[in-house]
């Protein structure tokens, strides 16, 4: 255990505790990230102290609301890759390529820009004074 605690940073026990609490990645890329063997991740992952943490970091995790955010975000970023393919696959359709580079333009925010710049215009009134004679 003691060759376990053998890195650079003092925190990094935490901050793995953390990410694994997230689940927003892999086991293999943690251990990648940390440069842990698939033993050592094991005999980490299988202390009372590493567990608690875990535990811990969940519950802050969803009380705080983020969890649902982080995974709708990681859910986003698979379907961008998605609609990434097939806006620049030739053998898609027309109408399938540009729906997805028309989506990936939501997603980047893009319509939200082009709301606004089309709403910047001046706006006139014609009010009828005289309720006689209709408008004209």
């Amino acid at each position: 255990m003691g060759e376990l605690l053998e890195q650079k940073d003092n925190n990094w026990i935490a901050d793995l505790a953390f990410e694994t609490a997230l689940g927003y990645y892999t086991p293999e890329e943690l251990r990648l990230k940390y440069e842990l063997s698939p033993q050592k991740h094991a005999v980490l992952e299988t202390t009372d102290t590493f567990k608690r943490a875990v535990q811990a970091y969940r519950r802050e995790i969803d009380e705080a609301g983020e969890h649902f955010k982080l995974k709708a975000r990681k859910m986003a970023s698979e379907i961008l890759d998605v609609l990434f393919e097939i806006a620049g696959n030739p053998e898609a359709t027309d109408k399938d390529r540009i729906l997805a580079i028309d989506n990936m333009c939501k997603y980047a925010g893009f319509d939200k820009q082009r709301e606004e710049q089309q709403s910047t215009g001046i706006t006139i009134q014609i009010a009828n004074f005289d309720n006689n004679s209709p408008a004209t």
